[in-house]
């Protein structure tokens, strides 16, 4: 064994490559500022504190799996100006716990999802707390449909609306027109009376 303790600062350099490990795997330093590794199977950093990184350039991180903050289950705050995700398989956000905020920080921030041809698929209700403007076809499938309009007057461009369009072959059991709520007084309605 060899046992170096300097009080100050200790400094080894080569003129050409360095290396410096055990018989298994060694950290290279090939005499042009450059480090890497050969052999090397676990590359563990317990810092008591904090570890800084500060690169000049770009950093790239390439692994079969790749875990930030896992094994604590602590915050992980990414602040850059521009982040840009791109995976060749499919991009997962979950939330064990709490609820998922995207755009929630600044105002009047456009977001965008999907592109022209994808489609978006929304598994439970869908709240829109401001205006909803659809420039394509709108078309709902559900048993039961309510709309709650407070304008004072609903304009509709087609010339025929059409009830029971469910109804295709015998007679309708139901009658069907418009009926008026009219506050505590006798409703008023126009319908066909099968």
């Amino acid at each position: 064994a060899v046992d170096i303790l300097a009080a100050t600062t200790m400094t080894i350099k080569g003129a050409g490559v360095s290396k410096y490990g055990d018989d298994t795997a060694t950290i290279d330093f090939n005499g042009s500022g450059a480090v890497s590794t050969a052999g090397l199977t676990t590359l563990s950093l317990t810092p008591s504190s904090s570890v800084d990184i500060d690169a000049g350039g770009a950093m790239t991180l390439d692994a079969s799996s790749i875990t930030i903050g896992g094994d604590s289950d602590v915050a992980v705050d990414i602040d850059s100006s521009t982040l840009d995700i791109d995976a060749s398989g499919a991009v997962t956000i979950d939330a064990s716990a709490g609820s998922i905020s995207i755009g929630t920080n600044s105002s009047g921030r456009a977001i965008n999802i999907g592109h022209g041809t994808s489609e978006v698929t929304i598994g439970d209700n869908l709240t829109v707390t401001d205006n909803l403007r659809v420039e394509g076809n709108l078309t709902i499938v559900g048993s039961s449909t309510e709309v709650n309009i407070e304008s004072e007057t609903m304009k509709i461009a087609d010339n025929l609306v059409v009830l029971n369009s469910n109804v295709t072959t015998g007679l309708p059991s139901e009658n069907a027109g418009l009926h008026v709520s009219r506050g505590n007084q006798a409703i008023a309605a126009m319908y066909w009376d099968e």
